[in-house]
């Protein structure tokens, strides 16, 4: 099943409340694991291509 929304916040800035408050609702469903820490990679040269 693909997400139909997908939130995206900075440290600190709700989103635990946010799921928590949400994940309540029984017609919204969260996957076990709400932080995607896998696919938060740090911004650095080694990881972004340059245009060719």
């Amino acid at each position: 099943m693909k997400p139909d929304l997908f939130i995206v916040g900075a440290g600190k800035s709700g989103t635990t409340s946010l799921y928590k408050y949400l994940n309540q609702h029984p017609d919204i469903y969260f996957p076990d694991e709400h932080k995607m820490s896998k696919i938060n990679k740090p911004l650095s040269k080694k990881n972004c291509k340059e245009p060719k």
